[in-house]
């Protein structure tokens, strides 16, 4: 099954650690992507179970360890989601029970992907819980590939305000979203596996797809700055760093905006191809670091991956 990885963005919207995750594998199943976006705490100490990042990015990141290993033996269901869960919630249990308020146990937005060959094109099954995203486009014309753009400036972002009556309203959402499964989020507790959507589609042929948190949403839907289709042109071209940096520049110019309840999110995005094969192997997928920003580039045309090969970010 020919997959071809071309870019990654992974940018935190203020100097501490990202509270997204993300990891793909190719196995012989067919090929497997997925995004967490965890939720921002509304605790005061929001680094419980460890010390040196939130609950939210080391559930995130513990999740996305857990499908890793999951996908080597059988594709996601929302049963093996439960029981990747039950693990991260007796491992979090034992620490923190007792330690930290129900309203404060760590949630997630989750998207996965499996695709594998159907006839002359491929079957495309999805889990969706929440609120990050995939489009998947066609990939008959061939994909452009374009020099480097400018790194993107730290976003400007400023902790939630969680005084009076608004933030005793989130407080409480939070509380049914965990102890009730109030929301489509994946929680600590495996009964939130109930919550998500699946869904199956058949693509007639290559395709190309683009996936991350909702951080790059506002792109389009909170700042206006262009349309989802826009960043899915941008990624077939190499070029979707290009998206990441008006969005940043926007956040900067526009610091005081409340168009969001945060200021600035995170952003994820990983962008590829199903059905294109690239010259390079995934040794060639060359990681940078820059303050606000991580990305991995890949050399014209993408980085193919062999059977049993993926990346993701864990604890």
């Amino acid at each position: 099954m020919d997959i071809a990885i071309r870019e990654i963005l992974w940018s935190p919207a203020s100097r501490s650690i990202s509270e997204d995750a993300f990891g793909f594998r190719l196995t012989r199943s067919g090929f497997h992507l997925w995004v967490v976006d965890g939720a921002t705490s509304l605790a005061e100490e929001p680094a419980r179970y460890r010390p040196d990042m939130t609950d939210p990015a080391w559930f995130a990141r513990r999740l996305s360890a857990g499908i890793a290993g999951s996908v080597l033996h059988a594709p996601l269901s929302p049963a093996r989601l439960a029981e990747v869960l039950r693990g991260i919630e007796a491992d979090y249990m034992a620490r923190c029970r007792g330690r930290v308020a129900e309203q404060d146990y760590p949630l997630a937005a989750l998207t996965y992907l499996h695709f594998r060959p159907h006839q002359a094109g491929f079957c495309l099954s999805r889990i969706d819980h929440a609120d990050c995203f995939a489009e998947i486009t066609s990939a008959r014309r061939p994909a452009r590939h374009r020099p480097g753009f400018a790194m993107p400036a730290v976003a400007p972002y400023r902790p939630l305000d969680l005084s009076g009556a608004r933030g005793e309203a989130m407080r409480a959402r939070r509380l049914a979203q965990i102890r009730d499964c109030a929301s489509t989020a994946v929680t600590i507790h495996p009964r939130s596996t109930g919550t998500g959507t699946t869904a199956r589609q058949i693509l007639r042929g290559p395709a190309r797809f683009i996936a991350g948190s909702d951080g790059m949403e506002r792109y389009a839907a909170a700042y206006g700055l262009g349309s989802m289709a826009d960043i899915s042109a941008l990624a077939a071209e190499g070029r979707v760093l290009e998206a990441l940096v008006r969005l940043r520049a926007w956040e900067r110019a526009n610091s005081a905006h409340q168009r969001e309840v945060k200021t600035a999110d995170d952003v994820l995005l990983v962008s590829g191809e199903i059905g294109s094969r690239a010259g390079s192997g995934l040794a060639a997928l060359r990681r940078v670091e820059r303050p606000g920003v991580t990305l991995w580039t890949s050399p014209p045309g993408g980085v193919s991956l062999r059977l049993g090969q993926g990346l993701h970010i864990g604890p």
